[in-house]
């Protein structure tokens, strides 16, 4: 009998905006509380054939203030955005093989409501925002899918430990 593993490793990074044109005294920080790897094991052919999903499995905590001197609102400001990008151009195996992004969707959970599918790409895209600008504090819950559409199932890939690095970065609208 023969048999196909693929593993499929998600690491989390973190980005946080350092000075953008027009905003004053604007502080954000994500914190991970939970979920910064996660490993898709594609080890038996259902897995293969329907892919594997994994619920609320990262959960971040947002952190956003904009303000101008004297701590006031910033009268300019629009709110907060959480961005997710892919840091490589494909999901790339240890020995030599390269699954597309779009095997990955995500689905974003945020003051009890469901955002999404998001599909996995290499171009920074909103997941969710607000348009609070003091002291906002919040904590959001990410889902994963791996080869879960008709599309992007895993049969007939080449078996081999598959990893790709993502980037969520908070920031002003």
């Amino acid at each position: 009998m023969l048999r196909k593993t693929f593993v499929i490793l998600i690491a989390i990074s973190l980005s946080y905006p350092i000075l953008l044109k027009g905003q004053n005294n604007v502080t954000s920080r994500i914190r991970v509380v939970r979920g910064a790897n996660l490993v898709f094991n594609f080890n038996t052919y259902n897995r293969y054939a329907s892919g594997i999903s994994y619920e609320n499995y990262t959960h971040l905590q947002l952190y956003f203030n904009d303000t101008i001197a004297g701590g006031l609102p910033n009268p300019s400001g629009l709110g907060w955005k959480l961005t997710v990008r892919a840091l490589q151009p494909n999901i790339s195996g240890t020995w030599g093989g390269n699954l597309n992004l779009n095997t990955i969707q995500m689905r974003v959970l945020f003051n009890s409501v469901s955002y999404g599918p998001f599909t996995l790409t290499s171009l920074d895209q909103t997941i969710i925002s607000g348009n609070e600008l003091l002291n906002f504090t919040g904590t959001v819950q990410i889902s994963y899918d791996c080869g879960t559409l008709p599309t992007n199932n895993l049969i007939n890939q080449l078996p081999d430990t598959y990893v790709v690095d993502l980037e969520f970065t908070l920031s002003p609208q």
